[in-house]
């Protein structure tokens, strides 16, 4: 079928929630919103579509309905995979793979904390129109069948982690799955094979998106393994954002230890006032203010008239 180029009107249905997930699309030109429900509430949420996001990919995948309404604020232009297309370029692009299983575990973790909060008031009427827990459970089938174990291991590890009680935790546990795959020789919940540059990226994003959540706790686990491999990339944005993890759970010396050599080997990173207030702010804590006044007073000379700034004023008159 290919890979084309549509152009949609505004104010257009790209497709419906509940319709069959037969494409991913994604967002070239223009401005859309996807609007679906808050299992709590009940209430629309709207979420606009940054350009280059894919629509539609944990669908098309797990092969349930789509979950949501999509449709274009503006005049739009989308690329628009058939559902073959997309398994043959995902298949092959194991870093776009891998950010869809972060972005995708990640839904699934929100949508599991809202049901367990209905659950614990009682309002187990209010449901999904899918299933998260077998959504998940199918996209770890899904890759062991393309013999993409690691990634089918990733799913069933964020089983684990969601659904210990889950429908099928036996199947996973006993390892009864690894005939669906000539690679997989161990159960799926057993040791991971050796991160490469996709594993290194993952543990990354999963690290940004557990700051979003304040779990500094886990953020920190995953910055660390960042910083314990060979790779490059990521690595000062890792050492910063893992600073900033201890910081925020209060472990100021090792903090303070994070950011040694931070200002003289990247004194032009782009949050080198935020590592300054870091450093300043852990030495309050713990009680050497001379070395805390002389990193917050730069962080007022540096940071002039913004609210990082006052941050510091605030430390310094506490």
């Amino acid at each position: 079928m290919g890979i084309k180029t549509v152009k949609y009107k505004s104010n257009s249905i790209v497709y419906f929630k509940g319709d069959a997930p037969n494409r991913v699309y994604i967002l070239k030109k223009g401005s859309i919103v996807t609007k679906s429900k808050d299992l709590k509430s009940n209430e629309d949420i709207l979420t606009m579509i940054k350009v280059g996001e894919f629509i539609g990919v944990k669908n098309v995948i797990s092969n349930q309905p789509y979950s949501e309404t999509v449709s274009t604020l503006t005049d739009s232009e989308l690329v628009v995979f058939y559902k073959e297309d997309f398994e043959a370029f995902i298949l092959s692009n194991n870093r776009i793979m891998m950010q869809t299983l972060v972005v995708f575990s990640n839904q699934l973790r929100k949508i599991h904390k809202d049901i367990k909060e209905l659950n614990d008031q009682k309002e187990s009427s209010v449901h999904s129109s899918s299933d998260p827990e077998e959504n998940l459970y199918e996209l770890g089938r899904y890759f062991l069948k393309q013999h993409k174990v690691e990634h089918g291991n990733y799913c069933f590890k964020k089983y684990n982690e969601l659904y210990p009680n889950g429908k099928y935790i036996n199947d996973i546990k006993t390892g009864s799955l690894n005939s669906v795959s000539k690679k997989q020789a161990s159960s799926p919940l057993g040791e991971t094979t050796k991160e490469d540059d996709e594993d290194i990226a993952l543990f990354f994003q999963e690290g940004e998106n557990y700051m979003a959540e304040e779990n500094y706790g886990k953020a920190h686990e995953c910055f660390s393994k960042v910083l314990e491999s060979q790779d490059g990339y990521h690595k000062v944005d890792a050492l910063y954002f893992n600073g900033a993890c201890l910081y925020k759970l209060k472990n100021y010396k090792q903090c303070i230890q994070n950011y040694s050599t931070f200002l003289s080997k990247h004194k032009d990173y782009n949050k080198i006032n935020e590592v300054m207030f870091y450093v300043g702010s852990s030495y309050k804590e713990l009680g050497d203010l001379e070395q805390s006044k002389l990193f917050l007073k730069q962080v007022m000379k540096r940071a002039e008239g913004t609210p990082l700034s006052h941050l510091a004023l605030k430390e310094l008159k506490g």
